[in-house]
């Protein structure tokens, strides 16, 4: 499967999902007026069971169903990019990763080639590659820090 095939993919699967988040949202006032009129008082009961229990079991089948789904496609989202990210930068080890993008830390230089104003031609190169790094971490995470999202992640 292509990257295209692999995009438009996951952009139909995230889209369905957020159509089942906001039609779960939707259903929540309607859940609370359906608890409502199972109100009543033709059994002892029948007012703790309509406004406490069917009321409760209708919002944890709409709001926090939704509520759940939404985290859940983020975190779905914060991994595509992730693995995206990864994929883009596969020949840097996931602590080089880290020490340029948490403290600014050049890892060891992997160009051997490069060379302007003075400057050894391999720190020019990983001065370059570090600046690509940083600018694509920004690009498809903003301000988060990469370990923080990986904490999210779970990684």
């Amino acid at each position: 499967m292509g990257a295209t095939d692999r995009q438009r993919a996951t952009e139909q699967f995230l889209e369905r999902v957020l159509r089942i988040e906001r039609d779960l949202g939707e259903l929540e006032g309607l859940a609370y007026d359906i608890s409502r009129m199972y109100g009543g008082d033709a059994f002892p009961e029948q007012a703790k069971l309509s406004a406490d229990m069917l009321e409760n079991l209708m919002i944890a089948a709409t709001h926090e169903a939704a509520s759940h789904i939404g985290l859940c496609r983020n975190d779905i989202e914060d991994l595509i990019r992730y693995i995206e990210f990864r994929e883009r930068h596969g020949g840097l080890s996931d602590g080089d990763i880290s020490k340029v993008l948490e403290g600014g830390v050049s890892p060891s230089p992997l160009e051997p080639s490069g060379g302007l104003s003075g400057q050894p031609p391999a720190e020019v190169g990983a001065a370059a590659r570090d600046d690509e790094l940083v600018r694509d971490w920004h690009d498809a995470f903003g301000g988060r820090s990469y370990s923080k999202v990986k904490r999210q992640l779970r990684i």
